[in-house]
């Protein structure tokens, strides 16, 4: 049970990094990350992974609406 804990203490603190303007996209990477090792341990115990990829899909939305210099970098635009 303190593992569970521990993780849920973690994806609070990605949130709250996301949240703050200064650390947003540390906590939006952290964020697709651990999301993306959730569904890499889906994958590995053959589970479905619908809420995982609809939760990452979430993540990345709301990175290129609250992020504009994220996504002027992935699409190739010189960021200053």
């Amino acid at each position: 049970m303190t593992t569970l804990y521990m993780l849920g203490a973690l994806q609070i603190l990605f949130v709250v990094l996301f949240w703050i303007p200064r650390t947003a996209i540390l906590g939006f990477l952290l964020m697709a990350c651990y999301m993306a090792g959730a569904m890499a341990v889906h994958l590995a115990s053959k589970e479905p992974l619908a809420l995982q990829t609809g939760i990452e899909v979430a993540i990345w939305i709301a990175g290129f609406l609250r992020l504009p210099e994220l996504s002027a970098r992935l699409c190739g635009k010189h960021v200053c």
